[in-house]
């Protein structure tokens, strides 16, 4: 007989070896939709929530996890969690930058307290729920990605996408798909972004393993579970953020890997690696900024920068210089407040000197602190914003850009 026949007879696993890598990947997306399904349709009826979400679940998700990595053992070829160790210090600045941008908006729109408790025993439990989950889905997205793919490559990832994005589609805000407005809200403010950032994930974990797509991911669920305020932006705010940001940096990361050869691939991993990854993270922070500007000038974000050009309000404003309105009711307005109103096709930035209340209606009398006159008064919907923010000359900038523009276009 001969010996490698006799060594495979012998070894157990070579009866399941086969069915594993046919229908290993079933077996495998079975078990999370189950886990899916006890978690928010079973334990919450049988079980207290302290019992269901930091003992059940977690131990459902770690079950979830050795079971994706037995799967792997089971395939002939092993794959390396560091083997792609850059991309993973990438993933996590990109996760890093997300946090960034959500701030800086909160700046902007205003900050909200977190709805997690922060004592020292419920930051441990949350984060032992939070960590198991996050390992158990990627480690699966991982086999899943993987494993789908040699079936065919879009297929794997679109398994890798979708099925943990429908894992953690939360459950109960499934009931405002009913009304319009409220179905725009999810929508856009968590479903749109969740399908973004799993998008991202789908591509981090085929290309460099699932600690990739953990550090993207697990950044963003430490700053939300750990930070006791969070950005309160509104939903197209929320939106922007969490849609632009994944997309970007997935063009990004795709353009950077197709560009380039194998010919000086040796020679850029020696001496080019680290600029290269600099160069990335630069373009993209210029990429979300410029994009963001955008959003931000179209005053969908609920605030808006306005140019300064004239004297009036001087010494505390001067031509060139850009404030930052933000939206807020008229009840909100007290005198000493600097707001910008319109008055025909003119944006105007005044001090309140006085608020009336006639009624139902609010009529403020504004001056500049460089005019000796009050305005006319300015009636409720002629307000626009209050100014949250000065950038002193920074106007500048885009005054000189326009009389470029116009003088070139003089030439022509």
């Amino acid at each position: 007989m001969n010996p490698t026949n006799l060594a495979n007879t012998n070894d157990p696993l070579s009866i399941i070896r086969p069915a594993a890598r046919r229908f290993g990947w079933i077996l495998l997306a079975v078990s999370m939709l189950a886990v899916f399904l006890l978690s928010n349709f079973v334990f919450t009826g049988i079980a207290s929530g302290y019992l269901n979400l930091y003992l059940l679940q977690p131990a459902l998700w770690l079950a979830v996890a050795c079971l994706a990595l037995w799967l792997c053992s089971l395939e002939e070829e092993r794959v390396n969690f560091f083997e792609q160790s850059p991309l993973i210090r990438i993933a996590a600045m990109i996760g890093a930058i997300q946090i960034a941008v959500s701030v800086i908006f909160g700046f902007l729109a205003g900050f909200g307290h977190s709805p997690y408790a922060h004592t020292l025993v419920m930051v441990t439990l949350n984060l032992w729920f939070v960590a198991t989950r996050l390992v158990g889905i990627e480690v699966a997205r991982w086999y899943l990605g993987k494993t789908v793919g040699r079936i065919n490559a879009g297929l794997g990832y679109f398994i890798a996408w979708l099925l943990p994005l429908i894992l953690l589609i939360p459950v109960g805000k499934m009931s405002l798909l009913v009304q319009p407005e409220s179905s725009f809200r999810l929508v856009g403010g968590t479903l749109l972004p969740a399908a973004s950032a799993n998008l991202l994930a789908a591509y981090l974990v085929i290309s460099a393993g699932p600690l990739a797509s953990i550090a993207y991911l697990g950044v963003m669920q430490i700053f939300e579970w750990l930070s006791p305020i969070l950005p309160d932006l509104p939903w197209m705010g929320t939106a922007f953020v969490g849609v632009l940001v994944p997309m970007i940096s997935l063009i990004a990361l795709n353009s950077q890997e197709t560009t380039h050869t194998e010919e000086d691939a040796a020679e850029t991993a020696r001496i080019s690696k680290t600029r290269d990854n600099s160069s990335a993270g630069s373009g993209l922070l210029v990429a979300v900024f410029a994009v963001g500007m955008i959003w931000l000038n179209s005053g969908a974000l609920g605030v808006r920068p306005s140019l300064i050009s004239g004297n009036s309000m001087n010494p505390i404003l001067y031509p060139g210089d850009v404030v930052v309105t933000r939206v807020v009711s008229p009840e909100k307005i007290q005198v000493g407040d600097i707001i910008r109103f319109r008055r025909g096709d003119i944006d105007i930035v005044h001090r309140v000197m006085e608020v009336q209340s006639n009624g139902s209606t609010t009529i403020f009398t504004t001056r500049g602190d460089n005019n000796n006159v009050n305005d006319e008064p300015v009636m409720a919907d002629q307000l626009e914003g209050k100014v949250i923010l000065t950038l002193p000359k920074i106007g500048w900038i885009g005054i000189f850009f326009r009389m470029a523009l116009n003088w070139a276009g003089g030439l022509f």
